[in-house]
C-alpha cells in the first residue's frame, strides 16, 4: 500500500472525477462503474491506511495527526458529492452510492458508510425528483441505513456495531461526540455516592467506544488494495 501511495503522493485530479480511468480485472472503468462491494472494500483499505500511526490518544485529544486524518477521510464526501452534482444520470448515481454505503456496513466499514449516508442525505432535497425515482431495492436499503445512522438512532447503531463480529471501523465522529459529551460532567462538583455513580457512568460510556477504536487502530485490513482505485482516492485527497 505504501508503494501505491508514493507513486501519487502529490498528484491531484487532472480532470473531473468522471474522467479518471481505473483498471479493474483488465478493464478500464470510472469509479462508479465498479461493483459496489469492491468499492466498499477499497474504502475500508483506504480508511485503514490513512489511520496508520494514529493512536487512541490522537483521537481523544484531536491532535494534529487526527486533524490530518479527518481532512483526508473527508475526501469520501468530496467524491460522493462530486459524482452526484456532476452526474447526468443522478438516479443511477444515487443508487450506486446507496449500494456502496450498505456494502460498507456489511463489510464492517461503519465510518465510511456513515459519511456516504450523510453525503447522500444532504443532496436529497436538492435533487428530489431524481431521488424519488430510485429503484425499490435502493429505497429499501436507504431505509435500513436510516435505521442505523439516523440522528435519533444511536442505540440501534451501537447494537448493530457491537453485533458485527469481524474487523470493523467505528464512526469516528461518534467516538469524538461521546468523549466530548463525557467532559460535560464536572466530577469536581460532585461528592459521595453521586460522584461514584457519575465516575462509573463516565468510564462505561467512554470505554464502550474506546475499546473498539483501539482494536480498529491495531488491526489489519482484511482486503487487498486495488492500486488504481487507491490512487484515485489519494488524488481526491489532494484535490479536496
Amino acid at each position: 500500500m505504501g508503494e501505491i501511495m508514493v507513486e501519487c503522493k502529490d498528484e491531484k485530479l487532472k480532470d473531473s472525477v468522471f474522467e479518471q480511468v481505473i483498471e479493474v480485472e483488465g478493464k478500464t472503468k470510472n469509479a462508479i462503474e465498479i461493483k459496489p462491494r469492491l468499492f466498499a472494500e477499497q474504502l475500508f483499505v483506504f480508511d485503514k491506511w490513512i489511520m496508520k500511526g494514529l493512536t487512541v490518544g490522537d483521537v481523544l485529544d484531536q491532535s494534529d495527526n487526527f486533524k490530518i486524518y479527518s481532512k483526508r477521510i473527508s475526501c469520501i464526501e468530496y467524491i460522493t458529492q462530486a459524482f452526484l452534482i456532476g452526474s447526468e444520470k443522478k438516479r443511477k448515481t444515487f443508487e450506486f452510492f446507496v449500494d456502496v454505503s450498505e456494502e460498507c456496513v456489511l463489510c464492517g466499514e461503519y465510518n465510511n458508510a456513515f459519511l456516504l449516508f450523510t453525503s447522500i442525505n444532504s443532496l436529497i432535497l436538492k435533487f428530489a425528483e431524481e431521488w424519488q425515482n430510485i429503484g425499490k431495492t435502493q429505497a429499501e436499503k436507504f431505509k435500513r441505513l436510516q435505521m442505523i445512522f439516523g440522528i435519533s438512532q444511536t442505540k440501534f447503531y451501537n447494537k448493530h456495531f457491537s453485533e458485527y463480529t469481524g474487523t470493523k471501523v467505528p464512526i469516528i465522529a461518534n467516538v469524538i461526540a461521546i468523549v466530548e459529551r463525557s467532559k460535560e460532567t464536572k466530577l469536581s462538583e460532585l461528592s459521595g455516592e453521586e460522584l461514584n455513580k457519575a465516575f462509573a457512568l463516565k468510564l462505561r460510556t467512554v470505554g464502550a467506544v474506546i475499546e473498539p477504536l483501539y482494536h480498529c487502530l491495531n488491526s489489519e485490513t482484511p482486503f487487498t488494495p486495488l492500486a488504481d482505485l487507491q490512487k484515485f482516492f489519494w488524488r481526491c485527497v489532494n484535490s479536496n
